[in-house]
C-alpha cells in the first residue's frame, strides 16, 4: 500500500535539478508512473522480501528509475 501511495504522489510533483554548473531547473512530473502488471508484481514480491534499512535505497532507485521513464526529460545525463 506504502509503494501505491508513493508513486500516485509522484504525480504532479517537482524538483530542482542542478548538475555540472548548469543554472538550476524546476522538473514537474507531468505524466503518471504506469508499470505493467507483471513489473508491479515482481516489484511488490522483491520489496517484500527486504529485511533491512537497505529498502529505503532500493526503493528510491525504483522510484527514481520508473520517474525518469514516464517523464523524458527528467533525469541527469546519463555519463557512466
Amino acid at each position: 500500500m506504502a509503494f501505491e501511495y508513493c508513486r500516485q504522489c509522484l504525480h504532479q510533483a517537482s524538483y530542482i535539478k542542478k548538475f555540472d554548473g548548469q543554472p538550476e531547473q524546476t522538473v514537474t512530473l507531468k505524466k503518471k508512473i504506469r508499470l505493467s502488471a507483471h513489473f508491479y508484481y515482481d516489484l511488490i514480491f522483491a520489496i517484500s522480501q527486504l529485511k533491512t534499512d537497505a529498502s529505503f535505497h532500493f526503493l528510491a532507485l525504483n522510484y527514481e528509475l520508473m520517474v525518469y521513464k514516464a517523464n523524458k526529460g527528467a533525469s541527469y545525463p546519463e555519463k557512466i
